[in-house]
């Protein structure tokens, strides 16, 4: 900021408002995001906005990388007690960190030295098992699923949006690397709202930066403002 100066305009929004910017411009829409995180962000035609999820690792990224990664290593922990069914996961994972005994796995996974990226990484590993027929893998992909539609679900109904016709944007790296994901939130997200259509973003979030830093520069970038929530009583 020093060496931009202090004459310059500074615009700081949530990084998910780039990444819809990029795919739909001022247009309203929504995206969803899953990467190592996930969240989903919109903004309606009164340039309302809303969003549901990005709370981080701890308390919420549902259906993100990072999500499935910690669902796999339980379901091969729970295998292990013999509270859970066996799954191929075991093997894999096992192979994937080059151990040969589960009571190993909780090191590895909470040494401070593994970042999280670590386990996000297990999303395509998932996904293979999940298509080698394993009942445990494909149970955590179609809850990672269900997890992005409500978030996107509760973004779309706050913004009265349900009945319109948007867009869904597709956006991070989980939906590259566990394309299961994309193949099946489109028929889910129609459920939502019947007139959108699904893309897969095809622009870096970047883009999304660098309109509004031009909008900005040409006299105001069109900031959604976030709805206030109704009461329920």
């Amino acid at each position: 900021m020093r060496r931009l100066g202090h004459r310059s305009h500074a615009v700081v929004v949530n990084d998910a408002l780039i990444a819809l910017v990029a795919g739909a411009g001022d247009a309203p829409g929504v995206v969803i995001i899953a990467g190592t995180g996930s969240i989903a962000y919109g903004r309606n035609r009164e340039g309302e906005a809303a969003r549901a999820g990005g709370w981080g690792h701890m308390i919420g990224d549902e259906g993100s990388g990072y999500w499935i990664g910690r669902e796999a290593l339980a379901a091969v922990m729970r295998a292990a007690d013999e509270r859970g069914p066996e799954t191929r996961l075991t093997a894999d994972i096992l192979a994937h960190f080059g151990i040969s005994d589960v009571s190993r796995l909780p090191r590895i996974v909470y040494d401070r030295e593994q970042p999280r990226t670590a386990v996000a990484a297990l999303g395509p590993l998932v996904q293979r098992v999940s298509e080698q027929g394993d009942a445990v893998a494909t149970r955590i992909l179609e809850r990672a699923v269900d997890e992005l539609v409500l978030a996107a679900r509760s973004v779309t109904t706050r913004l009265e949006m349900r009945g319109e016709a948007f867009t869904f944007y597709l956006a991070g790296g989980m939906f590259r690397v566990v394309p299961r994901l994309a193949a099946d939130l489109p028929p889910k997200l129609a459920e939502v709202a019947p007139r959108c259509q699904v893309e897969r973003l095809d622009k870096e979030p970047a883009a999304g930066a660098v309109w509004l830093a031009l909008a900005e520069a040409r006299g105001g970038a069109q900031v959604p403002r976030y709805k206030v929530a109704v009461n329920r009583q």
